[in-house]
């Protein structure tokens, strides 16, 4: 079967699913963005 050319093209770097969990920086911006959120609807909803 052919390989996709995104496979070829980034081959040797690990798979990558939907949510990103092979990126801990990524998670990390995530996590700290949807607490910036939480705190901007906290103060806001006063």
């Amino acid at each position: 079967s052919p390989t996709s050319p995104a496979v070829a093209a980034f081959y040797g770097l690990p798979a990558v699913d939907h949510d990103l969990q092979a990126f801990p920086a990524h998670q990390s911006l995530l996590k700290a963005y949807d607490k910036l959120q939480r705190a901007k609807a906290a103060y806001w909803s006063k």
